[in-house]
């Protein structure tokens, strides 16, 4: 049984704040008392806000996230759901547990990650889902991450590669994501910041590399005298299929040698 929950029209936009990220009225009471009834469910989730449906990913087994999806949302959803299609969209977005946690977002200064993420365990002030979830049909494996490890200063772009591999029995479409952290810097900087990503194409079994560039200038900061500048010192340099999920790590450093 496909069940469709939303938002609707009026409950998001222009003067329509609302106290919580849950969702509305009383469709959650409908699923529930439907769920208790053994009735094998599928919850389609219809609107534009990111909403936290802790219950329906503990208790419904295929929850799929469609936001807008337009006049041909239904054939596209049917695609999905019947496996003629294998989906490969990401979370452009972090989606917290409660409005308690909001602003929570990937690019969280360490000051704030550690506060908030790590006090109280992963699982209280953790994400509900983090930027670039999404899950597919088949799975991707990385390997072989090729990166130099010694920069010097105001070089213009570092580049990478990396071997990503379908190792499912569905042709599937696999983001790479390149995320960077500054070890040591002069002033706070995010826990993880993405600046690059690439998207690749892959048949069952097929195995193909992806090549990726971060320009130096991209690592820059605005120090303390409001100038904006590429500090020397380490970089962790980290590959995933989303922010929470790193698959590869390596650091470089920038201007030591």
């Amino acid at each position: 049984m496909g069940f469709a929950v939303t938002g609707g029209g009026r409950t998001y936009g222009e003067s329509a704040d609302r106290p919580g990220i849950q969702l509305y009225g009383r469709q959650l009471e409908l699923l529930k008392e439907i769920h208790a009834t053994g009735t094998p469910m599928i919850v389609i989730l219809v609107g534009a806000r990111p909403l936290s449906t802790p219950w329906i990913i503990d208790n419904i087994p295929a929850f799929l996230n469609t936001w807008e999806p337009g006049m041909q949302g239904g054939r596209a959803i049917a695609d999905v759901l019947f496996g003629n299609y294998n989906p490969s969209g990401r979370l452009p977005t972090t989606i917290a547990r409660s409005v308690g946690h909001i602003p929570q977002y990937h690019a969280q200064f360490r000051t704030r990650y550690y506060i908030g993420y790590r006090l109280g365990g992963e699982k209280v002030n953790s994400p509900f889902y983090n930027f670039g979830h999404g899950l597919s049909y088949t799975e991707f494996e990385y390997s072989n991450l090729q990166l130099v490890e010694q920069f010097p200063l105001n070089e213009e772009e570092i580049t990478l590669k990396v071997d990503v591999e379908n190792t499912g029995k569905m042709a599937g479409k696999e983001t790479v994501m390149v995320f960077v952290r500054d070890v040591v810097s002069s002033v706070a900087t995010p826990e993880r910041e993405l600046k690059a990503f690439g998207k690749v194409e892959l048949k069952p079994g097929e195995k193909k590399t992806i090549s990726l560039t971060i320009p130096q200038k991209w690592l820059a900061l605005f120090n303390r005298e409001m100038e904006e500048v590429v500090e020397p010192g380490d970089f962790d340099i980290m590959i995933g299929h989303a922010s929470d999920d790193i698959r590869l790590q390596k650091t470089i450093s920038i201007g030591l040698n």
